[in-house]
């Protein structure tokens, strides 16, 4: 589950569900389907595939490159006029994940995305971005 909040903006607060598969091959090719239960009533579909680069003992740094299609409720949205499903983004991201105890990991990431369908990038007044988060997962 994913809790999204919009401080400092009108935009509602919203809440998913996703599930994950992936293959431990080379590039470890992923699929990630994202279901907004709140406000958009959407489907987001992730797919990446990742590398990681050993950095020292017990630490390494995941390249991560994908793409995702979102569905036309996703779509109308996040995007307001945009009526149709389609591929919505492209993004590369690096993830350094950070063990802060067992069980507990910090992962502050970079994000550069750029949007790719000629609908949604003219409904948004920005073309590309690059942004920046930290995920905190417990292990049980």
């Amino acid at each position: 589950m994913i809790h999204y909040d919009f401080p400092n903006t009108d935009v509602p607060a919203t809440t998913e569900l996703y599930v994950a598969a992936g293959l431990d091959v080379l590039l470890q090719p992923r699929i990630t389907l994202y279901r907004d239960v709140d406000e958009s009533d959407g489907v987001y579909v992730a797919f990446t595939m990742q590398h990681g680069i050993p950095l020292r003992q017990n630490a390494e740094l995941n390249l991560i490159g994908g793409i995702g299609v979102g569905s036309k409720a996703n779509n109308s949205y996040n995007y307001g006029s945009v009526e149709n499903s389609a591929i919505t983004d492209g993004f590369i991201r690096a993830e350094l994940p950070v063990t802060l105890r067992e069980h507990v990991t910090l992962t502050p990431s970079v994000t550069a995305s750029a949007l790719l369908d000629g609908a949604v990038r003219a409904a948004m007044p920005h073309d590309d971005n690059v942004f920046y988060g930290a995920t905190l997962s417990f292990e049980f």
